[in-house]
């Protein structure tokens, strides 16, 4: 019985609960997904080739797109687990959530930071991410003052 009444949230939850956690496992699959993709191809082609960026961008900091090819797979890996966690209403899911979608956050940073903004599809893929903070964090403080975190 456990089982299903953390699978189907009772009265307790507020109004805009459901949909922010609808929200948030939209970003972290829509995130997920992203990584599977860029992080496999930037690890086989670490030269950009096959994502057709040169490796220029990174203005030395890496000498190919090896390493954070292996980063944002590993982020692919962790939003993965987030919304695997937070699916399943796991105790610990808004702690995957917060080192998922902050690990993107800081990913979305650096490389700003390094490269600048240079293309749409950087604020394609980092938009979402602090759609989906700013939808987690009301919920995940609310578990947190009602001791559910």
């Amino acid at each position: 019985m456990e089982h299903v009444m953390r699978l189907h949230p009772g009265p307790e939850e507020t109004w805009f609960g459901p949909w922010a956690r609808r929200i948030v496992l939209g970003v972290l699959a829509f995130e997920a997904l992203g990584s599977f993709t860029g992080g496999p191809m930037l690890i086989a082609a670490p030269d950009g080739r096959l994502m057709n960026i040169p490796v220029e961008e990174m203005r030395g900091l890496f000498p190919d797109f090896l390493v954070p090819g292996l980063l944002l797979t590993g982020l692919g890996l962790l939003n993965a687990a987030g919304f695997l966690a937070l699916l399943r209403r796991r105790a610990s899911a808004w702690l995957w959530v917060g080192l998922s979608l902050g690990g993107f956050l800081v990913w979305f940073l650096v490389e700003l930071s390094v490269t600048g903004f240079k293309s749409w599809a950087q604020a394609a893929w980092g938009l979402p991410v602090l759609i989906g903070l700013a939808a987690a964090w009301p919920l995940a403080m609310e578990r947190v003052t009602r001791g559910k975190a």
